[in-house]
C-alpha cells in the first residue's frame, strides 16, 4: 500500500498541473540522498547502527523525503495550506505535515487552525526541506531530540518593527497523536503529545536573526505490550522480592509524563559568510527520556556555486548520575562474580534506554565538513563526512555503542519546484 501511494504522488509531481487560477501556488520538494560508516562489526557479530539505520552498506532510503504543497490565497487575508511528505525514516508513510487555515486581518497578524508549523528550533518549520540548508540531513543532536514538528491546534502570530529590526513572536496551543517507529526494536509506537504550549521569538533582519522557544506538554507512548509486561514483571516479581530497592523507577513506560524544550540560536548571512548556531534543552518526566543539554556551530562560505561548510554538534545526558536503585543493588551489580554486570545497576538501565530510541539518546560529540554545490538554479549536490564520537560508557546515538569513533559519509541531491 505505501509503494502504491508513493507511486501515486510521484506521478502527480511529475505532471504538468495546470494551474488555472493564479491564486492558487503549487510546490513540491525532493531528497534523494544516501549513507554509509566505517563502523567496526563487535566480537558478537552484532553491527552498531548510527540513528538505527545508517551501517556499513549504504542506504538511499532514510535520508531520502519527497513533499508538496498547496497553498490557495481565498481573499485578501484568508488562505487555506496543505502539505504531504513522505519520509524513508518514517517508512515511507505519508504524513500530513501541514493542513490549516490562515488568516491575516493585517500585514503585522496572523492566525492559524488546523495542522500547523512549531518552530522548536531554527528550522523545524523545514525540515523536511533540504534545499533551505547546506547540511543532506539537520544535526541530529538536536532536530532528532523532536520527532515531530508540527501540531493540530492553534497558532497566533505577531510582528513588530523595533529597533529598526523585525520582532517576531508567536504562540501555539495543541496536541498531535502520531505513529513513530524505535530505531533499534523496530517497534511500533503510538506517540501522544498533549496540552503542549510553544511560545517563539526571533529577532532580526535578513543578515542576522536571534531565534529562542520555550515548549512544555504532556506525553505519552503506547501501547507497547512489551514494555509494559516488562514493567509489570519488574514491579510485582523483582520490586514486590525487594531485589530492586524501594527507591527504583519505572524505566519503560511513559504515560501522561512531562515534556519541556527551551532552545535558543542564531542564523547569519553576511557577504559570503553563513552560520548556525542553536542550543537546545529537555526536561522529561520520564526515566526512558533522559534530560539532555545539546548544541551545535556551523560555518560556511558561499564561493561561486559552492559552499563549503564545517560544523560540531555537541549532546550531553545531563541526569544519568541520578539513583534509581538502592546503594546495595548497585554494589551488588558491580560485584567480581560470574553474571556480574562489571557496572552499576543505575548505569547499565540507563544505557538501555539510551538505546531504546531516538529521544532517549546517549552522549556524543560531532564534527563535520560538507559541501554543497549548486548544479543549476534549485538543484544542488551535496556531499558530507561525519566523524562520531560517543562518550565513555555511552552509545551515543547508536543502537550499541561502538568499539570506537565512526565515520559516517553521506551524498544527496535535492531540488525545489514549482507551478
Amino acid at each position: 500500500m505505501r509503494r502504491v501511494v508513493l507511486s501515486g504522488l510521484i506521478s502527480v509531481l511529475a505532471c504538468q498541473i495546470p494551474v488555472a487560477n493564479a491564486e492558487l501556488t503549487w510546490s513540491g520538494f525532493l531528497t534523494a540522498a544516501g549513507a554509509a560508516s566505517n563502523v567496526k562489526f563487535l566480537n558478537t557479530g552484532a553491527e552498531p547502527l548510527y540513528l538505527g539505520y545508517v551501517a556499513k552498506q549504504i542506504s538511499f532510503d532514510k535520508d531520502s523525503v519527497l513533499g508538496m504543497q498547496l497553498v490557495k490565497e481565498i481573499d485578501e487575508s484568508f488562505s487555506a495550506t496543505g502539505q504531504l511528505v513522505v519520509a524513508g525514516k518514517r517508512d515511507w508513510d505519508v504524513h500530513a505535515t501541514r493542513a490549516f487555515f490562515k488568516y491575516s486581518p493585517t500585514d503585522n497578524w496572523h492566525w492559524k487552525m488546523g495542522r500547523v508549523p512549531v518552530g522548536y528550533l531554527i528550522h523545524s518549520e523545514d525540515v523536511f526541506e533540504t534545499n533551505k540548508y547546506p547540511w543532506i540531513t539537520l544535526p541530529e543532536s538536536l532536530y532528532d531530540m523532536i520527532p515531530f514538528h508540527y501540531l493540530d491546534g492553534v497558532s497566533g502570530g505577531v510582528k513588530y518593527n523595533f529597533l529598526k529590526r523585525n520582532l517576531k513572536l508567536k504562540a501555539t496551543y495543541g496536541a498531535l497523536s502520531e505513529h513513530t517507529t524505535t530505531p533499534v526494536t523496530d517497534v511500533d509506537l503510538k506517540y501522544k503529545l498533549r496540552q503542549l504550549i510553544n511560545l517563539v521569538g526571533t529577532f532580526g533582519d535578513d543578515v542576522l536573526k536571534i531565534h529562542g522557544s520555550f515548549s512544555v506538554g504532556r506525553l505519552t507512548w503506547g501501547p507497547n505490550t512489551t514494555n509494559e509486561l516488562t514493567n509489570a514483571f519488574i514491579n510485582n516479581t523483582l520490586i514486590g522480592g525487594g531485589l530492586l530497592g524501594l527507591d527504583y523507577q519505572n524505566y519503560l513506560s511513559v504515560v501522561n509524563e512531562r515534556i519541556q524544550y527551551q532552545s535558543l540560536g542564531y542564523s547569519l548571512q553576511w557577504k559570503k559568510l553563513i552560520s548556525y548556531s542553536e542550543l537546545l534543552r529537555r526536561k522529561s518526566g520520564a526515566a526512558i527520556i533522559p534530560n539532555l543539554n545539546a548544541w551545535y556551530v556551523m560555518f560556511g562560505v558561499r564561493h561561486l556555486d559552492l559552499i563549503p561548510y564545517v560544523s560540531f554538534a555537541r549532546q550531553r545526558i545531563t541526569d544519568n548520575r541520578t539513583r534509581r536503585f538502592s546503594g546495595a543493588v548497585n554494589t551488588a551489580a558491580l560485584a567480581p562474580i560470574p553474571g556480574g554486570l562489571g557496572n552499576t545497576l543505575d548505569v547499565v538501565l540507563q544505557n538501555v534506554a539510551e538505546g531504546m530510541d531516538g529521544p532517549a539518546a546517549g552522549s556524543q560529540s560531532a564534527y563535520t565538513a560538507g559541501i554543497q554545490w549548486n548544479v543549476i538554479e534549485k538543484v544542488a549536490v551535496k556531499a558530507s563526512v561525519e566523524h562520531i564520537h560517543p562518550d565513555k560508557n555511552s552509545s551515543g546515538l547508536f543502537n550499541i555503542a561502538p568499539h570506537k569513533s565512526v565515520n559516517i559519509y553521506r551524498i544527496g541531491v535535492d531540488t525545489s519546484f514549482e507551478a
